[in-house]
């Protein structure tokens, strides 16, 4: 071997021996996430506080489209390529939880006295399976807000929406709110969602999904009449009413977003939740706005869909010491704050939600409406395929939206398909550590 090629050896061996070094004294730790740029904006801030605070670790943060979020990171983790850290939705979490990626958080809370009484009770159990807890709370999102303009319901002689109007009140408003040019075309709408909704109408009925959200065993959507009645409400809003817009025809509205409907003021109510608060502060500045709950349904009795996210570790992490850290600091008062001031998120963190970080804006007047909601709230159900079973409902109603199938139809149609479908509630793949 010549001296250069032993040079050269040695030079790799040492340069090898130095990466490993500074990996043992600065090891990385890496997070997956999702969201919009304000809400990715957020928690990149937060990233870098935390990385202030302990300069000896490298944050990596993963970023990908919702809809793309569990099947890239299964596929990742499978590959021993995952992230360290990932951000779960209460809708996502089972899919998550079955696939046997995640690692329980007990020892860890449990070891430093960390306080879960903190957060909010259902969102702590909506990451609790078997006694063991898998996720940390960072936010409380029941899809329970009604944006409103001001301007337009003074306009239209419509009183503000009270916390006691019900489903009455609200259609009644929507049309009012509504109007139509000379041409025939809606220059504004009454009310739009933010995408094609169907779980409002269950709850805000008394309807139902499942025969038991935590531990489904059979779909009871296609069978239960209150059900069948919250989707006769919502379409008789678009077909008989018009004062909604049907979603699965870009052309109709545009081809732009829902929401920018409301801020341009061409939608006079907006369906979604706390989480759009951020945006309509920047971007509205010609009319007044606040928020309501959704209005208590016949026989929902004001019952809403819980969202939220938590934060946890997989069971591959090579640094779950550190990845703990930064659990720990984007779900603690720090880093509830930060998300709280931005308008972002509730937090999951009672006593920082009901607080100025969280409440302390102007605008919406009425946000200390959120702080009840969580409690009146009910998660999806608890199985690895309700993204699934999702799409099969929405795609089967598009039908009635567009006032080519009836509901009782749809419905007769779904039985079976659900009944070959039933909640799976096992585990798809074993732990791997």
């Amino acid at each position: 071997m010549s001296i250069l090629m032993l040079m050269g050896a040695i030079a790799a061996f040492l340069i090898l021996t130095l990466i490993l070094f500074l990996n043992r004294i600065n090891p990385g730790i890496s997070i997956s996430a999702w969201g919009d740029i304000q809400e990715k904006t957020v928690l990149l801030e937060i990233i870098e506080e935390f990385k202030k605070e302990n300069p000896g670790i490298r944050v990596v943060l993963r970023h990908y489209h919702y809809n793309e979020y569990v099947p890239k990171n299964l596929a990742e983790l499978a590959e021993d390529q995952g992230s360290d850290v990932l951000v779960m939705e209460i809708a996502n979490f089972p899919e998550l939880f079955y696939s046997g990626i995640l690692e329980p958080l007990d020892p860890f809370f449990k070891k430093e006295n960390w306080d879960m009484g903190s957060y909010y009770p259902k969102m702590v159990e909506s990451f609790t399976v078997g006694g063991k807890v898998y996720g940390i709370p960072r936010d409380a999102a029941p899809l329970c807000v009604v944006y409103y303009n001001k301007k337009a319901f003074r306009e239209s002689g419509e009183s503000y929406p009270s916390k006691f109007w019900n489903w009455h009140d609200f259609r009644k408003a929507a049309q009012n709110l509504t109007v139509v040019n000379r041409h025939g075309e809606t220059a504004r709408w009454g009310v739009v969602e933010q995408w094609p909704m169907i779980s409002p109408w269950v709850h805000g009925m008394g309807g139902s999904f499942a025969d038991n959200v935590n531990k489904p065993s059979r779909w009871t959507f296609a069978s239960d009449p209150c059900t069948a009645l919250g989707m006769q409400f919502r379409a008789d809003l678009i077909l008989k009413d018009k004062s909604m817009p049907l979603l699965t025809d870009a052309k109709e509205i545009g081809g732009v977003k829902t929401w920018y409907l409301f801020a341009q003021g061409t939608a006079a109510m907006f369906i979604s939740g706390i989480w759009k608060t951020a945006y309509f502060q920047e971007t509205i500045k010609d009319f007044d706005w606040d928020i309501a709950l959704l209005p208590k349904g016949p026989g929902g009795n004001g019952k809403y869909t819980l969202g939220g996210t938590a934060y946890g570790i997989t069971r591959k992490s090579r640094n779950k010491k550190w990845a703990w850290k930064l659990v720990k600091f984007i779900t603690g008062k720090e880093g509830a704050r930060k998300m709280a001031a931005t308008g972002v998120a509730q937090p999951a963190l009672m006593e920082v939600a009901d607080s100025p970080f969280f409440l302390g804006s102007k605008i919406p007047a009425s946000k200390s409406l959120m702080l009840d909601a969580v409690d009146f709230s009910s998660p999806t159900p608890f199985c690895s395929n309700w993204g699934k079973i999702q799409t099969i409902i929405s795609e089967e109603f598009s039908r009635v939206w567009r006032g080519e199938e009836t509901i009782p139809n749809a419905m007769a149609r779904l039985k079976p398909i659900l009944e070959k479908n039933p909640p799976q509630t096992t585990t798809l793949r074993k732990p791997s550590n």
